[in-house]
């Protein structure tokens, strides 16, 4: 006998989560399953799969490369890829700092953490540095430079 309750396909999954808390059913092979199975199910085959998943994963992104650094442009920094581009053009393809050409990565989009305020495309090297700048510590850091460059 199984331990999962009977299929009540108008109120329940078959482990008994209600659909109104769930989301509506969703049919596979082991027959309705709420979202919260459904999701519980994929990643359990995503555990027991992981060389499928990450061939699955790659093929898509590979196909939605664009997609993606769209998406990811919007949720990071609320501009488009037509913005990004146009500010990668702005600049000539290169760091607004360092003025070369990223050599591994594409350029990175410097904005202050505390406004949110974009300020141009940096390389990685470039991008870090700036960032361990803006730490609370640089101050002492100077200092302590200061103090053993003092010949």
């Amino acid at each position: 006998m199984s331990n999962n309750p009977p299929l009540d396909v108008t109120t329940s999954c078959r482990r008994g989560h209600l659909h109104s808390l769930h989301g509506r059913p969703r049919t596979d092979r082991a027959g309705y399953q709420c979202r919260l199975c459904h999701s519980a199910s994929h990643k359990d085959w995503a555990k027991r799969n992981p060389k499928r998943r990450n061939a699955i994963a790659q093929k898509s992104y590979t196909l939605n490369k664009q997609e993606v650094k769209s998406r990811k442009l919007i949720a990071a920094f609320g501009i488009t890829v037509e913005d990004y581009d146009r500010m990668h053009e702005a600049q000539g393809g290169l760091c607004a700092i360092c003025q070369k050409s990223p050599v591994n990565r594409g350029l990175g989009v410097d904005h202050n953490h505390t406004t949110g305020q974009i300020r141009a495309l940096l390389c990685w090297t470039c991008n870090f540095k700036l960032g361990a700048l803006e730490d609370p510590l640089y101050p002492k850091l100077i200092t302590y430079l200061e103090k053993y460059n003092a010949d």
